[in-house]
């Protein structure tokens, strides 16, 4: 468990490259995503409000437009009759006491069979005499005469040419025995009256729809749609729920403040409203359904389109992800070779072969790493190359003290005896010995001098002329560190090979001229012939690194000579170093030295 929660801690924390563009790359994408449909999510609730009400209207409108014209059908049925001259004339004579006959009631009644065949519209003719009306087959049955004069007196306050629309309290109160409804119940009841030419009543005409099945099956697109005709005092003319028919619409107050879609809570849920007046006595037709139920198809678009725009989104960064993890990975692996490195492990290698950045970043790193390594073989070849030049300028293991010790004794037992010229000598030879046996690499240019004029002092004795040792020493480079042996070899050179067994004379000199410390030394003796002194100044002509590279473990024998003294320079103080030889045959030679004072180990 504890592992499990490292491990996650592990992944959790940003701390590497990879996880913080991993991390920017999904809050980058994320982030307007999440915006983004916030604002849909909350605009489509108001989105899918208006568009449901636009449908919602939209279905209204269909039905709307086929009762205008089931009820304009009524209304030209009835003007048919009402200009029908047969018809008319008929009615007139009626109307003057004359009996309608039998013929006249079969050839009407044929007439209007035939104008209202194709509709289920029901129309009858009640002459004011109150004789048998005139039908077509959807009227049928006997009733009250009196029992219509609620009716009548309401078509005798219209004119002749207008159509009046009954409203549900009318309806309603003929359904009762003897009246015309009785037996031929209506949804909607339209009358008017016929008159002769002098202006007087004979008879009046009622059409009637029982059912309104065209407007049902245009409302069927919604199984839970209900559909409802209101007439002006909000009282129910139809209702698919025909148990309604007459009652009050308990909202119609609601209806009368200019809009035409409204949600009204009842029962603990909100139902959608939508309502319209038909072009006919302020007629209302209205329709309503649970709101839930009405966005349903919409809000489930919406949703589905929101589910989409997520599983989008997760693919999208899945292969953000990868993209990023497969661009990244050789970032990762660097990183890995890096800890590498710091347990001092140098062999290893990225070896990422890319044509981009971080290709070449690879490239880069892994040449540094093969610099690294190729400085440090140097760095350990150039330690090892003073050692053996410091070990063959030293000549044998022989323990100091002892040699020392006996050098001191036969120094004083000579001074005793009266011998003082054998007791310097001796006392130039143990200061000689001693400064070769020292054990430090660098000391002043001052104890230098001092090793190199003990050695003259000891080769003069030596010589059946001595050599004279003139010097000219800027006070300010005597305490300058300086590596030891590098002025005597010189000495012994001029020695060796310039003086030899004649008269001579040596010069050395030190001043300070900028940054550097010149040394010169120069002697009076037989100097170097044109070809030789060209091969030496050729052999002073080296670089550090050639140095290095050309040194042979195999042959360690350097001697201490020009070369050797040179090169030992040159591995100390680098390029900065300069080591110059003039000469001419018979005229001795001069070597200068131009020791940087910033540079090697002062």
């Amino acid at each position: 468990m504890q592992k499990f929660k490292e491990k996650l801690l592990y992944y959790i924390k940003i701390n590497t490259f990879r996880k913080k563009l991993l991390f920017t790359i999904i809050v980058c994408t994320a982030i307007p995503f999440l915006f983004s449909m916030g604002h849909i999510i909350y605009t489509s609730l108001d989105v899918v409000k208006k568009q449901t009400i636009q449908s919602e209207e939209y279905n209204l409108d269909l039905a709307n437009l086929t009762m205008s014209n089931e009820i304009d059908y009524m209304i030209q049925t009835m003007n048919y009759i009402h200009f029908d001259d047969e018809i008319r004339s008929t009615l007139n004579a009626s109307s003057r006491g004359t009996s309608i006959p039998p013929r006249a009631y079969s050839t009407i009644n044929s007439r209007i069979d035939q104008l209202t065949r194709n509709s289920n519209v029901a129309i009858a003719v009640i002459p004011v005499t109150g004789e048998h009306y005139l039908s077509n087959y959807h009227f049928n049955g006997k009733f009250e005469f009196a029992e219509l004069d609620h009716l009548f007196e309401k078509l005798e306050k219209v004119s002749t040419f207008q159509v009046l629309g009954f409203n549900a309290a009318d309806i309603d109160e003929g359904r009762k025995e003897g009246h015309l409804l009785d037996t031929n119940d209506q949804t909607i009841l339209l009358g008017k009256r016929l008159t002769s030419y002098s202006g007087k009543t004979t008879a009046y005409i009622f059409a009637g729809l029982k059912d309104l099945k065209n407007i049902e099956m245009d409302n069927q697109s919604k199984h839970d749609r209900s559909l409802l005709l209101l007439d002006e005092n909000g009282y129910i003319l139809y209702d698919q729920n025909r148990g309604n028919i007459g009652e009050k619409f308990q909202y119609f107050h609601r209806l009368e403040d200019g809009q035409n879609s409204k949600i009204i809570s009842h029962d603990g849920e909100d139902y959608l409203y939508v309502h319209q007046q038909v072009p006919f006595q302020e007629w209302t037709l209205l329709s309503y359904m649970p709101y839930h139920d009405a966005i349903d198809e919409l809000s489930n678009a919406y949703t589905f389109n929101i589910y989409i725009n997520t599983f989008a989104l997760f693919i999208l960064i899945m292969i953000l992800l990868y993209i990023v993890n497969r661009f990244t990975q050789p970032i990762t692996t660097l990183a890995s070779i890096a800890k590498e490195i710091e347990t001092g492990n140098l062999q290893i290698r990225s070896n990422i072969s890319r044509n981009d950045e971080i290709g070449r970043l690879s490239l880069a790193f892994d040449l540094m790493l093969d610099r690294i390594q190729d400085m440090f073989e140097k760095l350990k070849t150039e330690q090892e190359i003073k050692r053996k030049a410091e070990v063959a300028i030293l000549q044998g293991k022989i323990k100091p003290h002892f040699i020392f010790n006996v050098l001191n004794t036969i120094r004083i037992q000579a001074y005793k005896n009266g011998d003082k010229e054998t007791s310097h000598l001796i006392m130039s030879f143990n200061k000689f010995l001693r400064m070769i046996y020292k054990g430090q690499e660098w000391i002043t240019f001052e104890e230098e001098m001092n090793h190199s004029k003990n050695y003259l002092h000891l080769m003069n004795a030596m010589r059946k002329i001595p050599v004279s040792l003139y010097v000219d020493l800027d006070p300010e480079t005597l305490d300058i560190n300086v590596p030891r042996f590098f002025i005597q070899p010189i000495v012994e050179n001029s020695l060796k090979h310039g003086i030899k067994n004649g008269n001579g004379e040596i010069f050395i000199a030190a001043e300070i001229e900028r940054a550097e410390m010149i040394v010169t030394i120069k002697d009076d003796g037989n100097g170097l012939e044109v070809n030789d002194l060209m091969r030496v100044q050729d052999s002073l002509r080296v670089s550090k690194d050639s140095v290095i590279a050309n040194y042979d473990e195999e042959n360690e024998h350097m001697g201490i000579g020009l070369k050797n003294i040179n090169e030992r320079m040159i591995l100390i103080y680098g390029e900065d170093f300069t080591m110059e030889v003039k000469s001419m045959w018979q005229q001795g030679m001069t070597v200068t030295f131009r020791i940087p004072l910033k540079g090697g180990r002062e």
